[in-house]
């Protein structure tokens, strides 16, 4: 099912930049829509990177109980902070947690 949603995620993507490219390409020239093409993509990158880091659980790091904590406590399991999954590994400060 994942690469089905893949594959038409590719396709949906043709769909939008294909035409998108032929537009600026016209009415900028190559070298602009070259660049506003791969801003956007950057942006795009940027967001999706942002977006999903903050949800990975560290390497390591005990998965997550339904409420959000770790499963296990400090690191030898006798008490202690419970460690957070998400951490502050994340750079995307404008994410907000919705807890």
């Amino acid at each position: 099912m994942a690469i089905g949603i893949s594959a038409g995620g590719m396709s949906a993507g043709q769909l939008v930049m294909i035409p998108l490219a032929s537009v600026l390409t016209l009415w900028f020239g190559w070298r602009t829509s070259y660049f506003w093409l791969g801003v956007g993509l950057l942006v795009l990158v940027l967001r999706s990177r942002c977006s999903s880091s903050a949800t990975t659980p560290r390497a390591g790091s005990a998965p997550l109980r339904r409420d959000g904590h770790a499963g296990r406590r400090g690191a030898a399991g006798r008490g202690g902070k419970v460690a957070s999954a998400s951490g502050s590994r994340t750079r995307c400060t404008s994410r907000s947690s919705g807890s």
